[in-house]
C-alpha cells in the first residue's frame, strides 16, 4: 500500500516507437538511485513515452523531479536528433560514393 502523496503522469510523443524507447532507455540510469518516498516508473505505449511520478515527499520535490526529468528529455531528444543527422548524412555520402563509382548496391 502506498502512503499519501501527489501523483502526476507525464506523457511525451515521438516521431516514432525506436525514438521513444531510446529516449525512456536514456533515462533509466536516473531512476535506479531514486530518493525514499519517491517513485518514478516509464513505459513506452506506441509513439509516447508515459512516466508516472509518485512524491511522498512535498511539492518541491515533485518539482525539482519534474525539472530534472524535463532536462533529461531535452539532453536525451538532442542526442537522438544528432544521431538522426548523422546517420542521414553518411547515407547521403554513401549514395553519392556510388553515384560517382557507377556502382550500384
Amino acid at each position: 500500500m502506498r502512503k499519501a502523496g501527489i501523483d502526476a503522469e507525464l506523457t511525451v510523443a515521438y516521431g516514432g516507437a525506436l525514438a521513444a524507447r531510446s529516449v525512456l532507455n536514456s533515462l533509466e540510469p536516473d531512476n535506479k538511485f531514486a530518493l525514499k518516498g519517491l517513485n518514478v516508473k516509464g513505459k513506452v505505449r506506441g509513439k509516447r513515452v508515459i512516466l508516472s511520478i509518485h512524491c511522498e515527499r512535498g511539492i518541491p520535490s515533485l518539482i525539482n523531479t519534474l525539472e530534472d526529468i524535463f532536462a533529461c528529455l531535452g539532453v536525451a531528444e538532442e542526442s537522438l536528433s544528432s544521431l538522426q543527422g548523422i546517420r542521414r548524412s553518411g547515407l547521403r555520402a554513401r549514395t553519392e560514393t556510388r553515384r560517382r563509382h557507377g556502382k550500384k548496391r
